[in-house]
């Protein structure tokens, strides 16, 4: 076996490790099949050596192909040669389009003797092919110092080859294969870079082989699949932090608009953001403090007056499980971040509403809703107030001790839950979501508050978006959060 010097090949990484160089190629996915005719002699022997050991673990980052050391399949993965009958190939390469489309993990060492020579020769004669035994490898079928593997070899085609610069006597005449020796100069006067194997001792192969014929054993592609995770980790089902439930994915068209809507798996909080979560966040430095007092576009002093009242720490909301309110988006995002979440966009929102593939009017069904499916002003004596004593701060004044008015602690609706426990959907305080249309971001809010008299904005997809802006706070406004399933 010989190999030429008249194109250079650097390895890179470890000194004793082959290494293809970085090129112009997709960093996190090599192509399916890959030629490595521009590997030195010694890089060569190394993999020709590691397959017969067993299946060759090796690692692809950020366009370099390395072998492994220390890494091995554990028994019953190996190659079995199968023989085919003689193919002949031969590639000329012009620029450097042609070089990266043919070449493309080696085309950066070969890239100077193009330039240099105007034209790459490859001539490759093909005799069979090693194929593994296992179409794939889990993580934990290999052995050895294998963390940095991310692929393994399952293919590797056979035979013999030669690659030439220069242009004189390649187009339009005949293909000479093994015309010089290695570093030489063949017949035509083109110079000789790389070469491995020999084509008479190819011509002597037989479909009956059980080895390459002897001289006719060069590797010339290999194919590679991804190492897959361990069993265990492959039958895990995804998972969401503890207080989160897990929303199936799916696609539907939305009440309001009529549009169509896909949506991968997410987990959502089970209930809203409560006072004493988010006062965790503000004592971390993470988040402003909730506010004392609301601001909204156009609110009068006296709906102002009975709105504070309603804010945390206010003299009608003392309680750490109510829900956080009197925030903006703003301060709602940053809770979310810190716990590494996100806000709900308002697909989300009412993906949850509407229990997903179910479709009911309300999250918990069909069933009208009740003081015990939702905290609000349709089934409670709060509405009667208002109607007794007109002006909001008499209202106020009239409340006798014991009165339920505003909202109440987060999770206190269990029957009010969607299929998967997902409370206070609807009810308790409108919720900030996020939404985006030509590129133009809103700030809406959903899911209708403690004090929602109206009915038609209690149903699944009750989503807010007049006259609020990012910089509202009000006293019937929270939040709660959604991640990525684990």
């Amino acid at each position: 076996m010989g190999c030429g010097g008249g194109l250079k090949n650097k390895a890179v990484g470890p000194a004793e490790v082959p290494s293809l160089g970085e090129v112009k190629c997709d960093p996190s996915k090599p192509p399916d099949d890959l030629l490595i005719v521009e590997w030195d002699g010694a890089s060569r022997a190394k993999l020709e050596a590691q397959l017969r050991k067993g299946v060759v673990p090796v690692r692809y980052d950020a366009c370099k192909l390395t072998l492994v050391s220390g890494c091995q399949p554990k028994v019953g993965a190996h190659y079995v040669y199968a023989p085919t009958n003689l193919k002949q190939d031969k590639l000329d390469i012009h620029d450097s389009n042609e070089l990266y489309a043919s070449i493309p993990l080696g085309a950066a060492t070969l890239a100077g003797e193009l330039k240099k020579s105007g034209q790459l020769s490859l001539q490759m004669a093909i005799t069979g092919r090693w194929d593994s035994n296992r179409t794939s490898l889990t993580r934990d079928e290999i052995d050895g110092v294998c963390e940095q593997a991310t692929h393994v070899i399952t293919g590797i085609t056979a035979g013999a080859f030669q690659m030439t610069a220069g242009a004189e006597g390649s187009v339009g005449g005949k293909a000479e294969v093994m015309g010089a020796g290695a570093g030489g100069v063949s017949k035509s006067g083109k110079q000789v870079g790389r070469r491995d194997g020999d084509e008479e001792a190819c011509k002597k192969g037989s479909l009956d082989d059980k080895l390459p014929p002897a001289g006719c054993g060069a590797l010339l592609r290999v194919e590679l699949v991804p190492i897959l995770a361990p069993k265990a980790e492959q039958k895990k089902e995804p998972s969401c932090p503890e207080g989160m439930a897990l929303i199936p994915g799916g696609s539907y068209k939305r009440q309001e608009s009529g549009q169509e809507a896909s949506l991968a798996p997410f987990c959502m909080e089970k209930t809203e953001v409560s006072v004493g979560a988010y006062g965790e966040c503000t004592k971390a430095g993470k988040c402003k403090p909730l506010s004392p007092t609301g601001t909204f576009p156009g609110i009068s002093e006296d709906e102002k007056g009975w709105r504070n009242a309603f804010c945390p720490g206010g003299r009608l909301n003392t309680s750490p499980n109510a829900p956080a309110s009197c925030l903006d988006w703003d301060m709602a995002v940053s809770y979310c971040w810190w716990k590494g979440r996100r806000l709900p966009s308002d697909v989300e929102f009412e993906w949850a509403a509407r229990g997903g593939p179910s479709a009911t009017k309300y999250p918990w069904g069909n069933d009208e809703p009740s003081n015990a499916h939702l905290c609000s002003s349709l089934n409670e004596d709060t509405r009667g107030w208002r109607e007794r004593f007109g002006p909001w701060q008499s209202w106020l004044d009239g409340l006798k001790p014991g009165d339920r008015v505003g909202s109440c602690e987060v999770g206190t609706r269990p029957k009010g839950a969607n299929p998967w426990g997902v409370q206070d959907l609807l009810g308790n305080v409108w919720e900030w979501v996020w939404s985006e249309k030509d590129g133009v971001k809103t700030y809406p809010v959903a899911g209708a508050g403690w004090n929602t008299g109206n009915a038609s904005y209690v149903h699944a997809a009750g989503i807010w978006t007049a006259n609020w802006s990012a910089d509202s706070r009000l006293s019937d406004t929270g939040f709660r959060c959604v991640a990525a399933p684990r």
